[in-house]
């Protein structure tokens, strides 16, 4: 797979205030995160119906979160 570019990297910050990935914000936005459980029913029908119709988009921020975002 090729490195992550800065497109990348923009599509997955700016889907992952939407999606909020288990690594968003590195541990630094543990006070601001919205679990997609804890959010309003309108904001978790939007969530899904986007997962499901890009899951392919979904698992690619997923694995940038987990692959390439700093710990420290």
């Amino acid at each position: 797979a090729a490195e992550p570019d800065f497109t990348d990297l923009q599509f997955a910050a700016l889907s992952g205030l939407w999606l909020m990935p288990p690594e968003y914000g590195g541990g630094k936005a543990d006070g601001v995160r919205i679990d997609k459980e804890a959010a309003p029913p309108a904001m978790r029908a939007d969530i899904d119906r986007w997962s499901g119709a890009y899951p392919a988009a979904v698992s690619h921020v997923a694995s940038l979160y987990r692959e390439q975002r700093m710990t420290t």
